[in-house]
């Protein structure tokens, strides 16, 4: 479990909504702010979790990031473009969300006095041939970097596809199969490895010990 008070970058999103669902089911001692750009989903997120703090706000504003971290004991940055063909046909917006703005949060972070910040990576960047994968393997070695910038901690978790998340294959695969459709793979020789989304936010935990 996570203690102190928490701000989840993307917080909007699959994990970071998982995430309150899981504190708020186990009574983690934590306190969470939700950072994210999106007003409806930061809506949704407040009807759904009173208890927990919103900020609207973008991680490529290193302004707003400096005058919200303060106080926070840790991060988990979860804000990406994660989806492989938008970000191809965005390279502009993908490089400042994924890249510039993990470097804000970890500039941020330290200059806040932040504790400990939980990078989530992906497997993708793993001799990468996307623009995601690449972007996010510069966001890793940016957290890497900046453990020497002061006196926060950054440590990461690189997961891969998890079962229902927001823009994933599965809803497509379980819709094919009810219609007895074939799956559409883009390569047959692609090995694909599934994670839940409950062992994902345990990878994330792991990380944060």
């Amino acid at each position: 479990m996570l203690e102190g008070k928490v701000l989840i970058t993307g917080g909007t999103g699959s994990l970071g909504k998982a995430i309150l669902a899981r504190a708020e089911r186990e009574s983690w001692p934590a306190e969470f702010t939700v950072f994210a750009r999106n007003e409806t989903k930061i809506s949704q997120v407040r009807s759904a979790f009173p208890n927990v703090r919103c900020e609207i706000g973008d991680v490529r504003d290193l302004d707003w990031l400096r005058a919200v971290l303060p106080g926070h004991d840790v991060v988990i940055h979860a804000a990406a473009i994660k989806v492989v063909p938008i970000a191809e046909a965005n390279a502009r917006e993908t490089v400042l969300t994924n890249i510039v703005g993990t470097m804000n949060v970890a500039q941020a972070s330290v200059e806040s006095g932040v504790n400990k910040v939980i990078g989530v990576l992906t497997d993708k960047e793993v001799h990468s041939s996307t623009l995601y994968g690449n972007s996010k393997a510069v966001a890793g070695a940016l957290l890497r970097e900046a453990n020497s910038w002061g006196n926060t901690l950054f440590t990461m978790a690189r997961y891969g596809n998890v079962l229902g998340s927001a823009n994933s294959i599965y809803p497509l695969f379980k819709r094919q199969a009810r219609e007895n459709k074939p799956f559409t793979i883009t390569d047959t020789r692609c090995t694909r490895f599934w994670l839940s989304m409950n062992q994902a936010i345990d990878l994330v935990l792991l990380a944060a010990q």
